[in-house]
């Protein structure tokens, strides 16, 4: 390579080690050469050839002062693109996928009404027996690459360029594609071999007999390294399973299955050491070769050994390409713009330490560039390249040859994927004890409440309203805690979601196999606590009448489980969805016909056609029918008949319809449960999904003392953002279910931030740079270490996957086989304040939602008047506000138990005690607590029409805020002991249904 005088050309090396020649690739000797592999060996034969020295011809040009000059007599790209064409066209019956995109461009929409471009511009190919390498710093848009070319993006993003797949412009269908998300989403009760048999047995075609299949599984877990922990559960809140570098090769097994044609692999080797990412990634790419697979993925860390596995790199910074070609030829590439990489240094490390510009505090200075004008230097050299243009023309040509149509690869049939989903959802449910388990504890305990609290309830005349108000709390309340089991759904679709969206099998077959699989568990808690309940208040004892109560029972929970199911498919996020759906059913019960009687109902809406809607119509009816008929009871009404039939309080009491027996009340039951699986099959095939939500975190000035200024503190703050690298984030939200926020490394960032704010004496880190990329690992210990030397600070650190240049900082190997009270009361008051603010699913829903039932309450019982027929109108009115308004401030368990995580690990750590957490915590729910009461509580109490005296509504508002923050502190004594959404709810939900039945309210007689 010529070039001009080395004075114009700006040099820069990370660190005073000496450049290291450039070394001359390597044939690997791990691939396995077969017969019809000429054509493929004669390209890496180029490749070599073209790249042996630093004499040899580059293809690169500078596109600054002081121009370079290069020609290159041998197009690397275009040999590779054309020697892999004829390698996968001689595999007999392999068609290879080609994938091209061209001025790719992604965005999405600021706060300011414009548009944040995370891709600009890219262009670039996969080919098939080739593993493309997506690199760059955190943030930089790898994972959006990717779904962008599985066709992932959500519909909030806009794109435009062309994206085709050997030259069309197609759909991925099942069999041509898999991709393995970041995340492992994966069944926790289930061992490995059972997930991916289950999965081969979605997958794989009826062709193959389960014996293969088996083989299949049994293989591919081999392949990843896994055979040891085979019988080993995945693991989850009440059992430790798997670690997270074995879940994740679970991940991947499940998707290499069928052998895809085309696999994107999201961060692959994130939690595996070295030994295993280099393992896992040399399987996928003789895979690749063998059979001819295009596989795309991004990485964050490679080592040496695995860098090295890729024959081509896209390398990206701030959504723009920094280097697209060859992965031998990224060293050279950076070396050639003045950037070479120092000895014995990892290039790939060396490559993404020189594009990493969350650091650049610690360059620019000393005649040193920065790392921004670093950036637009190898990009406008990449830009004039001739690499750059033979990776245009090479896009070109692929399009042009027009490869083969793809078709949709065989799997099993619906009848096996409905058999193979009720077997394994049978099996997660019978091992999950949260699911069924113990509600059918909580069932059973509340059952014997209302069998001992109406004991032997006799047929006098007061026991008419007892009968009334025992079924009213069996078809409400104990239907109402089937929500419970809302935070099992939530995980359910997340699994769902991944195998829908890889194509294992169809919104139909998942119905089917959950319908199916939940009968016998539904049962179960229907005839165990049904018949405690219904024997010991000595109901109607025939064999008949039990059957009816506990199929509606039965019938009642399978229709809640269903409206469950359709809230998880519109917002899963388990605090949202408990929340919208404990509102859903509050709207339901009310206009079901026991708190307002039907002919009382307003006509318009809340008769017609509200009170038809909801289920509580037909289970009241049915219960009330099949109680009340063929039974008499004495009158108390004077000089009328001595008894009254069980048809006359079916007709003049509880105004029941008696134009159809209760067996067509138990069938438009299940005629509704069948429309809400339909409604929930129809969501699911039209309707986006959301991601949960992670609540933002300030905690700067808990651990600083009162000595330091405010300004001092935030100097100190903004100083250690600076350090950490995340200057250019400083003003976004950590993110969640409603806004994208920080990636998985810009948080563990943050959390160190944290930590070391205090510059503590002696510093626990527990993997600090997990998520984190090379660069971003290295310039954060590098950060600590100097720490450390600068204040004598003791550090004792976990490091999963140091490279050389973070594993040379640590002195010492061991390898193995804050403030005064009443500042932190103040801050964690703020903080907590500022938390509830943003948090839209921790007070406004419940407000929005406490405001919709309130008018629901004012227009039911709009001026009600002092009519004697009001006493009982009023009361129920008053039973709904302070027993089903309380009752639903449990949606806010899940926020308690994120706060207990954040509170665990801030008091581990010294920051502040209990006693600061709890004021904290209660002050700062006191305003919204207040707005909860006063805004709901004034629009039923004024539309209702209760004494309108400020003394009287202030005692009414006074008293729903202290029911609320009674509820929330009941809620948060459970969280401290049952720090699991599923377990917290239901336990929650049991301890109020106990209260509930002992407030006086539903009388014995």
């Amino acid at each position: 390579m010529e070039s001009s005088s080395p004075a114009n050309i700006p040099r820069w090396a990370p660190s005073p080690s000496p450049s290291r020649s450039l070394l001359s690739p390597v044939e690997d000797p791990r691939i396995e050469p077969s017969p019809d592999h000429n054509d493929y060996e004669s390209a890496k034969d180029g490749i070599s050839s073209s790249s042996s020295s630093m004499d040899r011809i580059f293809p690169f040009s500078n596109a600054f002062n002081g121009t370079i000059t290069s020609t290159c007599t041998v197009s690397v790209v275009e040999k590779s693109v054309e020697a892999k064409g004829a390698y996968v066209r001689r595999r007999s019956g392999t068609m290879g996928v080609s994938l091209t995109w061209e001025d790719l461009w992604v965005g999405v929409s600021d706060r300011k009404g414009g548009q944040k471009m995370i891709l600009q511009g890219l262009t670039g190919f996969a080919q098939p027996g080739e593993v493309l390498a997506i690199m760059g710093p955190s943030g930089c848009g790898k994972t959006t690459l990717l779904d962008a070319l599985a066709g992932r993006l959500s519909s909030s993003t806009q794109q435009r360029g062309k994206i085709l797949i050997n030259g069309r412009k197609v759909k991925l269908a099942f069999g041509t594609s898999a991709y393995v998300t970041q995340d492992d989403t994966l069944m926790t009760t289930l061992t490995v071999r059972e997930v991916v048999y289950y999965s081969a047995q979605l997958q794989l075609p009826n062709s193959m007999s389960k014996a293969e299949k088996k083989e299949r599984a049994e293989t591919t877990i081999r392949e990843m390294g896994l055979q040891a922990c085979m019988d080993t559960r995945i693991g989850g809140w009440s059992r430790k399973g798997l670690s997270g570098g074995q879940k994740r090769r679970v991940s991947i097994c499940i998707e290499i299955l069928t052998r895809p044609r085309l696999l994107f692999l999201d961060e692959p080797t994130s939690g595996l050491d070295s030994a295993a990412s280099y393992h896992v990634m040399n399987r996928i790419v003789k895979l690749a070769h063998r059979d001819g697979r295009t596989i795309i993925a991004s990485i964050h860390q490679p080592s040496s050994e695995v860098f090295e596995l890729f024959e081509n790199l896209c390398l990206l910074s701030s959504g723009r390409t920094v280097y697209f070609g060859p992965a031998s030829q990224a060293e050279q590439f950076f070396a050639s713009n003045g950037f070479p990489c120092p000895t014995l240094r990892n290039p790939s490390d060396h490559c993404l330490r020189t594009i990493n510009k969350d650091f650049d505090i610690e360059q620019g200075h000393d005649g040193i560039p920065s790392t921004e004008e670093v950036i637009n230097t190898l990009i406008r050299s990449y830009e004039s390249s001739n690499t750059s243009k033979q990776v245009h023309h090479s896009v070109a040509e692929i399009c042009q040859q027009k490869g083969g149509a793809l078709e949709k690869g065989s799997q099993a049939n619906f009848i096996t994927q409905c058999l193979v989903l009720t077997r394994r959802s049978f099996v997660n449910m019978y091992r999950d004890l949260g699911y069924y388990w113990l509600r059918l504890a909580i069932y059973i305990a509340l059952c014997l409440c209302v069998g001992t609290i109406f004991h032997d309830i006799g047929s006098t005349f007061g026991s008419i309203q007892a009968r009334g108000s025992m079924l009213m709390f069996v078809a409400s309340f104990l239907t109402f805690m089937a929500i419970g089991g809302f935070p099992s759904f939530v995980e359910d679709m997340k699994i769902f979601g991944r195998e829908r969206l890889n194509g294992h099998y169809g919104v139909a077959a998942y119905l089917v196999g959950n319908t199916f699989s939940s009968i016998p568990y539904l049962l179960i808690i229907s005839l165990i606590p049904g018949a405690i309940a219904y024997y010991l208040v000595g109901l109607q004892k025939s064999l008949e009448h039990f059957t009816y109560f506990a199929l509606v029972l039965f019938v009642c929970m399978m229709l809640v489980e269903s409206l469950m199911m359709i809230v998880a498919s519109i917002v899963p996020d388990f605090l949202m969805g408990i929340i919208t759906g404990a509102g859903i059913q509050g709207v339901m019960m009310l206009t079901g016909g026991f708190f307002r009687l039907p002919d009382d109902l307003p006509k318009p809406f809340w008769r017609y056609p509200m009170y038809y809607i909801a289920f509580h119509k037909y289970a009241f009816q049915g219960f009330y029918k099949n109680e009340f008929e063929e039974l008499t009871f004495p009158s108390n009404q004077a000089g009328g008949a001595p008894t009254i039939t069980g048809e006359d309080i079916l007709t003049s009491i509880w105004q029941v319809e008696m134009g159809y027996s209760k067996w067509i009340d138990l069938a438009i039951l299940f005629g509704m449960v069948i429309v809400y699986r339909l409604m929930f099959l129809g969501i699911i095939k039209f309707s986006e999904k959301v991601v949960p939500m992670i609540k933002a975190v300030l905690v700067a000035q808990l651990q600083l003392p009162n000595s330091m200024s405010k300004a001092e503190k935030k100097v100190r703050a903004e100083t250690t953002i600076k350090e950490m690298g995340l200057q250019n984030s400083m003003d976004t939200r950590i993110g969640g279910w409603g806004k994208k926020g920080l990636s998985g490394g810009q948080k563990r960032r943050v959390s160190i931030c944290i930590e070391i704010l205090t510059r503590p004496k002696l510093l626990f880190l527990d993997e600090p740079t997990s998520g984190l990329d090379s660069a971003a690992s290295y310039h954060v210990m590098n950060r600590i270490i100097k720490l450390a030397h600068h204040d004598g600070m003791t550090v004792v650190a976990s490091i999963h996957q140091p490279s050389s240049e973070v594993f040379e900082l640590f002195q010492n190997l061991c390898l193995l086989s804050s403030a005064n009270f009443m500042t932190q009361c103040l801050v964690l008051t703020r903080r907590s304040f500022v938390n509830m603010y943003r948090d839209l699913g921790y007070y406004w829903l419940r407000l929005f939602i406490y405001i919709s039932l309130c008018l629901c309450v004012g227009t039911i019982y709009h001026e009600i008047d002092t009519s004697y027929d009001s006493i009982q109108d009023r009361a129920t009115s008053l039973m709904f506000v302070a027993a089903f308004l309380t009752f639903m401030a449990i949606g806010g368990f899940p926020s308690f138990v994120e706060d207990m995580k954040i509170f665990e690990r801030e008091r581990l750590n010294g920051h502040y005690g209990v006693a600061s957490f709890v004021l904290g915590n209660s002050f700062s729910s006191i305003p919204y607590l207040l707005m909860n009461s006063l805004i709901p509580g004034a629009i039923a109490y004024f539309l209702v029409g209760f004494q309108r005296t400020f003394d009287h509504f202030a005692y009414f508002a006074l008293a729903l805020f202290v029911a609320l923050m009674l509820v929330e502190s009941l809620m948060m004594i459970v969280a401290s002991i049952v720090p699991d959404f599923l377990m917290g709810v239901i336990t929650g939900s049991g301890i109020l249904g106990v209260m509930l039945l002992n407030g006086g309210f539903l009388p014995k007689t």
